[in-house]
């Protein structure tokens, strides 16, 4: 229960997107966890995107020290070990009725294989989220797993089944319970 800081800045990019990084450290100033989220205006009447700057408060608009570079999780990976299936169901939704973006992680987790989930544990995720999906709807979650001597890493890709659209891509790092 020792003190943690939270901390968090903003790199924009490309003038129309907000990076925000987020970190949580300790008292020793280790970097336990780590996040960097895309913000995106959109407008509600054509769904294109809007400058931030103006909508933003002052306090979030402070300058970024350097902008980090963005996460490539892309996979296209034309061969899978598992998939599984999900109906989206309505408590997977946010108050914007989109699909919550936990389920996400959830779904690639269900679709590992029982004896990947009783031996080893996450130690990192990495997501790329790529599309919203909407309920009703079914999703495909497809997962490569590398096997390493102590380790996993898993690749996962989520799909709406009925378009066969990629909505998120995951790595996850895991280790030996």
């Amino acid at each position: 229960m020792e003190p943690l800081e939270i901390q968090t800045w903003r790199a924009p990019w490309k003038n129309l997107y907000e990076l925000r990084q987020f970190s949580i450290v300790n008292q020793d100033r280790e970097e336990l966890i780590s996040a960097l989220g895309i913000w995106i205006l959109v407008k509600a009447n054509n769904s294109k995107p809007v400058r931030l700057t103006s909508h933003l408060p002052k306090a979030l608009l402070e300058p970024a020290d350097s902008c980090p570079e963005l996460i490539k999780n892309d996979h296209n990976l034309s061969k899978y070990d598992h998939k599984s299936e999900f109906k989206i169901r309505v408590l997977d939704l946010d108050l914007n009725q989109h699909v919550n973006n936990t389920v996400y992680a959830q779904w690639a987790i269900e679709a590992l294989p029982p004896e990947i989930l009783f031996k080893f544990s996450p130690t990192d995720c990495t997501i790329s989220y790529l599309r919203e999906s909407f309920f009703p709807g079914t999703i495909l979650s497809c997962v490569k797993i590398e096997h390493h001597p102590d380790t996993l890493t898993t690749r996962h890709s989520i799909f709406s089944k009925s378009t066969m659209i990629k909505l998120a891509n995951l790595t996850m790092s895991w280790g030996k319970i």
